[in-house]
């Protein structure tokens, strides 16, 4: 339970932002050097804020429980040091959701869900405009709130980024992309095996969890009160998509 709550609060939630970072990176570039600027990106900003946080709640235990710790943190803090938070973390905040355009117009695209790139801006401005502003003015439970939300995100991201590895390893580490994929109509089939892995890890890890939405009839005994879950998500997504490539026929996921 320990090491699924750490890798859902770290690793897992940031795993899309790899994917919205480096699409924008020329073919020249190694792997390996993208791959530590994604990972190092990640992990100083949220190791430095982690610090502020522990810092913090030894000065306010009941920090993390708290329905509002933006509020607390403000109180806590001297002005000068809690502006210098607010830009550190707006600052970490804003360049993601400028990146992560790009991707999630490309999942739509991919999905046949929207073409038109119009109605694709319109969309993604209502999401990413209306669930913070519920969250900060509407919700009364700011905490309660936002970590049942980041608790099913972190759920469909486990079992998102558990079909991209299998399929990494399975298929595209020899064969590659095809960028026809995307652009050419007559291509861009869905791959059923991968909506259909991601479909039923998320499902299954649902079952064992308890959020503000929902109440799984499994999340009892260990799996009460941890992201274990999350990690059952990874496990059932990615051997999923593996059994179904390899005896599916590989055509279908090719």
């Amino acid at each position: 339970p320990a090491l699924a709550f750490v890798a859902a609060g770290t690793g897992i939630g940031w795993t899309s932002y790899a994917a919205d970072y480096s699409c924008h990176q020329a073919p020249k570039h190694s792997r390996t050097k993208v791959g530590w600027a994604v990972t190092l990106g990640g992990a100083v900003p949220l190791i430095l804020m982690l610090g502020v946080g522990i810092l913090l709640s030894t000065r306010v235990p009941d920090l993390a429980s708290s329905a509002n710790p933006i509020e607390v943190i403000k109180g806590v803090l001297p002005v000068n040091l809690a502006i210098l938070y607010y830009i550190t973390a707006i600052g970490g905040l804003t360049p993601q959701c400028f990146l992560g355009l790009k991707s999630s117009k490309l999942v739509l695209q991919a999905a046949h869900i929207l073409v038109n790139e119009r109605w694709i801006l319109l969309f993604q401005t209502v999401v990413v405009t209306v669930i913070p502003t519920y969250i900060l003015f509407v919700a009364q439970d700011f905490q309660g709130t936002l970590e049942g939300f980041l608790s099913i995100i972190g759920k469909l991201l486990a079992a998102w980024a558990s079909v991209f590895l299998a399929d990494y390893l399975l298929l595209r580490r020899r064969q590659g992309y095809d960028k026809e994929l995307l652009t050419d109509p007559a291509r861009n089939a869905l791959n059923y095996h991968g909506v259909v892995s991601w479909v039923v890890g998320f499902v299954v890890g649902m079952l064992f969890s308890k959020t503000f939405v929902f109440a799984g009839p499994f999340a009892t005994g260990i799996f009460a009160g941890n992201s274990l879950n999350v990690l059952l998500t990874l496990v059932v997504s990615g051997g999923l998509y593996i059994l179904l490539t390899l005896f599916g026929g590989r055509r279908n996921a090719a």
